[in-house]
């Protein structure tokens, strides 16, 4: 009896070091990460790496321009890595709900909890629309989705005091700077850069989420991580570079074409003249142009005088042609007169 009560007991000290030892482990978290060295130092560095890459596209930017990239922290991280969002975070979010009523719709069916359980769930494109739903909470201006995109919407500048009495903000930086981050400042991050506005285009960025500290293991493209990553590796990175995702929109100038009767033949009625408008735009930047606007518009006279017609949504930068197609039997054409603006 007393030898078996020894065996039970040493069976009870090993359930018992399981046990504790399963309480300790779901604090590391699942996915095998290393704990965070808080004693570390950790920076945070944005590049125009997509304006490197695609010269052609981005060359009417000058070469050494400046983006404003904004920071705003929504979340916090502890040593095991796990994610908490800030208070001012929350009261973001819950006026922002209130505002839209029946109408709010978060996008992305996940949260912080779901992340700390089980973060290489989340995909490429649901990182991208919280990032876009997070703006949205903060007020901050995005560029619309592809499947929404319209050239009557304008371009959202806010000047930097709006932006920095923005909820969440941290701080704000130039690209291709790199900055340090105290211990409590890690955590998960709203990158937003301001757009800007060059002659012929529309630039804005795409929000996107980023964690300083960050960890790419098994994560799909490393996204927004500079390429050199390892996406195979559990280690945790304290310099952290990003690149900027942009995309640009075409500018549109009016063309007024002004008309001038000089003589009217009451005898041949309504007078109409017809004009034909095409627009070229070498897009591509190859040294060839393409059609880029095309339309007929025409005016009619009841008796001598001036006449207008407002042309509107030329892309700035092209190269426009005006003919006039039609003036009747009864009228010639005596001179022509032309002139770059921008009519209201």
């Amino acid at each position: 009896m007393r030898r078996k009560y020894r065996k039970r007991g040493w069976l009870y000290a090993a359930l018992a070091a399981v046990l504790c030892l399963m309480l300790v482990l779901p604090q590391k978290n699942s996915y095998a990460r290393d704990f965070i060295n808080e004693s570390g130092t950790c920076t945070l560095k944005v590049r125009k790496t997509a304006f490197d890459e695609n010269e052609k596209v981005w060359t009417d930017l000058d070469s050494n321009i400046e983006i404003e990239v904004y920071l705003y922290q929504i979340a916090t991280i502890d040593k095991y890595g796990r994610y908490t969002w800030k208070k001012e975070f929350i009261e973001a979010e819950d006026a922002y709900r209130h505002g839209l009523g029946e109408q709010y719709s978060n996008p992305v069916d996940w949260d912080l909890q779901e992340l700390n359980d089980g973060v290489y769930e989340v995909s490429a494109k649901e990182w991208e629309k919280e990032a876009y739903y997070i703006a949205s909470v903060l007020g901050l201006p995005v560029p619309p989705e592809e499947e929404e995109a319209s050239d009557k919407k304008s371009l959202v500048i806010p000047d930097h005091e709006t932006l920095r009495k923005t909820a969440c903000y941290s701080t704000n930086m130039k690209t291709d700077e790199e900055i340090s981050l105290e211990r409590e400042n890690w955590g998960m991050y709203l990158v937003w850069a301001k757009p800007l506005v060059t002659e012929e285009y529309e630039y804005s960025f795409l929000p996107y989420l980023v964690s300083v500290p960050d960890n790419a293991y098994q994560r799909e493209n490393a996204d927004g991580l500079d390429t050199s990553v390892n996406s195979d590796s559990d280690e945790w990175l304290y310099q952290v570079t990003v690149g900027l995702k942009p995309s640009r929109k075409l500018r549109y100038l009016n063309l007024e074409i002004v008309k001038s009767l000089e003589n009217y033949n009451e005898a041949s009625g309504k007078a109409m003249f017809v004009f034909q408008i095409d627009a070229k735009k070498d897009l591509n930047e190859d040294g060839t142009a393409e059609l880029v606007y095309s339309d007929v518009v025409g005016l009619d006279f009841t008796e001598s005088g001036q006449k207008r017609v407002l042309v509107k949504k030329i892309p700035v930068g092209s190269v426009v042609t005006v003919r006039e197609i039609y003036s009747g039997s009864s009228y010639k054409l005596t001179g022509w007169t032309g002139e770059t603006g921008n009519p209201d």
